[in-house]
């Protein structure tokens, strides 16, 4: 097995990862995760919710993104993982770093947000949106302007008491094949199959965290001209409900009380904005100059409003 550091997380992993530095072997530290290969994952017993995509149990879920594919997610610590032939590893890795992680932060008792981020000033900035909203492509373009890359497309934050904290989560950074052109990005290999969805070299990466989030910006397409705003009152709350990553599963996976109250907390300390901008690559770098104005700000102790 090589050892990972992903998500904060010490693993272990049969599977092995392109994009990631493997932990020195000089490194004893326990595994907090492993990732391991077997014939049949089987299944969770007596199982409160399944369909053929799924199968929720008590700190157990079942996966099954494909006829070939498999994965088996058990007490926040070991995922298995059942590939047939027709199964790649680009299938094994975009699953294992996407869905899967989510359904394991869950049980861990985590919070995934559907967020990139990216550093500036010493402080992290989130963009949380649903798929499609742009948040890889407001990362890639704000890595280029020299912005420390944290992550894409999941972010974790560790909710416990103090200043949100997240650790980066190292997912190579993906691009849609138009805004790779745009932004000047060389493409590298497809994402998945035929879709036109790139895999991208990734400019300054962000060293090891936690860091702490300065502020999250919910992206929205609405508005003539770019603008930000401040969220206040009960939207904090039911916008960061909105954004946790595969919230379709949450409530299959952990109390909902014990999640209300989680994120409630992780509402109250964490500064949300909303980011509104027409999504036309004309009028891309006026919202960027004002995205990384407001973060500037914000990352010298103003409020940002």
């Amino acid at each position: 097995m090589i050892g990972y550091r992903i998500g904060g997380l010490h693993v272990w992993s049969e599977f092995e990862f392109p994009n990631l530095a493997p932990i020195e072997k000089t490194v004893r530290e326990p595994a907090d995760v492993v990732v391991r290969f077997c014939d049949e994952v089987g299944a969770p017993r007596d199982p409160r919710f399944q369909n053929a995509l799924i199968a929720a149990g008590e700190e157990d879920f079942l996966f099954r993104p494909g006829p070939c594919l498999s994965f088996r997610i058990q007490a926040g610590r070991d995922i298995a993982i059942a590939r047939g032939p027709g199964a790649t590893d680009d299938e094994v890795r975009v699953y294992l770093t996407g869905s899967v992680w989510g359904a394991l932060c869950h049980q861990r008792r985590l919070v995934p947000l559907h967020c990139s981020a990216v550093a500036c000033k010493g402080r992290t900035f989130g963009f949380a949106g649903p798929s499609g909203a742009g948040k890889s492509t407001l990362a890639a373009a704000l890595a280029r302007r020299g912005h420390a890359h944290v992550c894409d497309d999941v972010c974790v934050f560790d909710a416990a008491d103090g200043a949100p904290r997240v650790n980066p989560m190292p997912k190579d950074l993906k691009l849609w094949r138009d805004a790779a052109e745009a932004l000047g990005y060389a493409r590298g290999p497809r994402v998945l199959g035929d879709l036109e969805k790139y895999y991208v070299p990734l400019p300054t990466p962000a060293a090891d965290g936690p860091f702490e989030m300065a502020a999250l910006y919910l992206l929205s397409d609405a508005g003539a001209a770019p603008a930000i705003a401040r969220v206040q009152g009960g939207a904090r709350l039911r916008d960061l409900l909105a954004s946790i990553y595969r919230s379709e599963w949450l409530n299959l996976i952990r109390p909902p009380a014990e999640v209300f109250v989680q994120v409630a907390a992780l509402a109250r300390r964490l500064k949300i904005f909303r980011f509104s901008r027409p999504r036309t690559m004309a009028r891309f770098e006026e919202g960027l100059a004002l995205l990384e104005a407001h973060m500037a700000e914000v990352a010298e102790g103003g409020e940002g409003s």
